[in-house]
């Protein structure tokens, strides 16, 4: 919810630079298309971001000792570290970030340049 807030306001202050682009001829997929990159642009900064906290709590769970019931010794909390879970973390969190990114970048598209270019905005 935070990728679409602050991409939705990216397009509230850009409102003039979009009406100058496509004033100067770029069309509403080309601007949809700047804003989408911006998306992508994020979720794989977020993602690094987000696997490196996770492999971090990963490890401070890998930590935590457990004492089953009829067991004498103490074991740790089984983690399992296999690849497969961090490409699946980082491809929901590039899917979320791009679908985020989808409905600013159509209602920036949807700028009509002589409005905003006359003060109506």
């Amino acid at each position: 919810m935070a990728t679409v807030q602050a991409l939705s306001t990216i397009v509230l202050e850009k409102t003039r630079d979009i009406a100058i682009l496509k004033s100067m001829g770029f069309h509403a997929r080309d601007v949809r298309l700047i804003f989408l990159f911006e998306g992508l642009i994020i979720g794989v900064i977020g993602s690094l971001f987000g696997l490196a906290l996770g492999a971090g709590l990963m490890y401070a769970l890998s930590q935590v000792q457990l004492k089953p019931p009829g067991v004498t010794d103490r074991v740790f909390l089984p983690i399992w570290w296999g690849a497969g879970q961090f490409a699946l973390a980082a491809a929901f969190a590039m899917a979320s970030c791009l679908l985020a990114a989808y409905l600013p970048a159509r209602r920036a598209g949807r700028v009509h340049p002589v409005e905003i270019l006359r003060g109506a905005a």
